[in-house]
């Protein structure tokens, strides 16, 4: 027979091939099934081969109805053509229908074994093997598969999302971390939904919530896997956000953020939060500043960096943050800038100018406390503040800097805006006598005796004008050094004032009229007319009650 013929002398000549056919037209299907091995066996390639066995399967379906021998058929065919769709998708119907997921399993390895030059081909087999064997309950290998392909191909989502969810219910961190983290980086592009799905298997495990382990997993990951800085800082700040337990970690990771993503409000906002929670520390004043930075308007979060480089003893960033809040605070206090705050301004000004002259004095540097003060009497503050700040900055200019002169001229700014303050006058007294300034001193004594009413006010200070005169007197020659100084400098105030105690104490009301009137002249030369206005009045208030020339006065 042509059988034994064949078994004895092979497939020369095709002998398989004819037999093959004439067992086709007379319909012996099972003699070509027995047939095919050997056909297979003689083939003279995979092409060959490949066909032989899409035609047993076919053979088998359409004559038979044999769809498990279908499948072992198109099992050995599909390594032949790994790339084929249409056998593959023969291939996959066929074991649905027969429910045998292990010969599918079997035929995708071998398939994968077949394109071992090309990984990225194989991935995408890699897969759904990977799905098979999850399918059969094989989750540990199932999970080595999707990270295979994942290798391969980073940015394929189903094999990314499937080791995520994988590795992820197996507590291993570190995978679900880094393949997540690979596929973000080859789409170069943020995935929200994969990462919320990742944290929310983390806190919903069974193990406890795995919050934490995943984010030191994420950590790990994004100090070994490159991308892009603005993606990075956003995974950062995912990170603080899992480490919410432990605030210190969650600051560092947020810091991290804030240094590859810039320096944003809310993360800025959220360290802030964080540092409050780990206690005073240079962290804390770190943060402060930087939200101050980036948020000029609000006025509270410098207040509180002020605070916090005080409480640290941070000198050089105490007088940097509370200069800061002073000139912010003064600036809207003009209405020459905009702020928030929950404070009073003026409240906010005079807290900071307090910390400036404490912290000035404490390094001996009394001048520029002195100048914070004396700036700060010049704001639009209470009549009272200015009054204070004016006496607190003379007796820092006469004790601290032991500049005199600046601290008269102080009292007397004072005493201009508060005419019969008592306590003013005689603080200015005080500093007259100490530099022997008889002249000023005695004009001073003679409106603080204007002013008293208690009978013994009026003998002590009679007593020291009477005193200060006969001192004038026998210094002598005192009437031209203050005529030299009006030659000097034309309406010196001071040397008027003298001048006119001189000639009032000795009664010389002429002469006096005489001074007033040529100074005034001398002003309004100069233009200086609200001054010259001043010593007219005085020169007419002295014509008409001293001398007695109404005409004079009116004049």
């Amino acid at each position: 027979t042509l059988f034994g013929l064949i078994a004895d002398i092979g497939n020369q000549a095709g002998l398989t091939d004819l037999l093959a056919e004439a067992l086709r037209r007379t319909d012996d299907w099972d003699a070509v099934l027995e047939l095919l091995p050997t056909r297979i066996a003689d083939a003279a390639d995979s092409k060959v081969r490949l066909g032989l066995l899409r035609e047993s399967a076919a053979i088998r379906v359409d004559r038979r109805g044999d769809h498990a021998g279908a499948l072992a058929d198109l099992a050995q065919a599909f390594p032949l053509a790994p790339r084929d769709a249409l056998l593959e998708s023969q291939l996959q119907a066929l074991a649905e229908k027969t429910g045998d997921q292990t010969t599918l399993g079997l035929a995708y390895a071998d398939a994968i074994t077949a394109l071992s030059a090309s990984p990225r081909e194989a991935a995408r087999l890699q897969v759904l093997l990977a799905d098979v064997q999850h399918g059969l309950g094989d989750a540990d290998g199932a999970l080595r598969l999707y990270l295979q392909a994942a290798a391969a191909e980073p940015g394929d989502q189903r094999a990314a999302t499937a080791a995520m969810q994988l590795a992820a219910a197996a507590g291993r961190w570190d995978d679900a971390a880094g393949v997540t983290l690979r596929y973000i980086a080859d789409r170069e592009r943020l995935d929200d939904a994969l990462l919320d799905r990742l944290e929310r298997l983390a806190g919903e495990h069974a193990d406890g919530d795995a919050r934490p382990a995943l984010a030191d997993a994420l950590a790990r990951g994004l100090a070994s896997i490159e991308l892009a800085p603005a993606t990075a800082a956003q995974l950062f700040a995912r990170v603080s956000a899992l480490r919410d337990a432990t605030p210190q970690g969650a600051a560092a990771a947020l810091r991290r953020a804030l240094e590859l993503g810039g320096e944003r409000p809310r993360w800025l906002t959220r360290l802030v939060e964080l540092e409050r929670r780990v206690g005073t520390s240079p962290g804390l004043l770190d943060a402060l500043r930087r939200l101050a930075e980036a948020d000029p308007r609000d006025l509270d979060i410098l207040v509180e960096a002020a605070d916090m480089a005080s409480t640290l003893g941070d000198r050089t960033q105490a007088i940097a943050t509370l200069t800061s809040v002073y000139a912010k605070a003064s600036a809207a206090l003009r209405g020459t800038a905009t702020v928030t705050t929950s404070r009073p301004l003026d409240g906010v000004v005079r807290w900071a100018v307090d910390g400036l002259v404490a912290l000035h004095l404490g390094a001996d540097q009394a001048r520029h406390a002195l100048e914070v003060l004396t700036e700060a009497a010049r704001l639009p503050l209470d009549g009272a503040v200015r009054r204070g700040l004016r006496l607190r900055a003379a007796e820092v200019a006469a004790r601290d800097v032991g500049d005199a002169e600046a601290a008269i001229d102080l009292l007397r700014t004072a005493l201009a805006a508060a005419p019969g303050d008592r306590e003013i006058m005689e603080q200015l007294a005080q500093l007259l006598e100490a530099g022997e300034r008889v002249p000023e001193l005695l004009v001073l004594r003679q409106a603080q005796l204007a002013l008293a009413t208690e009978t013994a006010d009026k003998l002590r200070l009679r007593l020291g004008v009477a005193s200060l005169v006969a001192k004038i007197e026998e210094r002598g020659g005192r009437l031209e050094a203050l005529r030299d100084n009006l030659v000097d400098e034309p309406g010196h105030d001071a040397s008027i004032d003298a001048l006119a105690s001189l000639y009032a104490s000795k009664g010389q009301h002429g002469p006096l009229t005489e001074l007033l009137e040529a100074q005034a002249q001398v002003l309004e030369s100069k233009g200086e007319q609200p001054r010259a206005a001043r010593l007219w009045l005085r020169m007419a208030a002295v014509a008409e009650e001293d001398t007695r020339e109404p005409e004079r006065a009116i004049a």
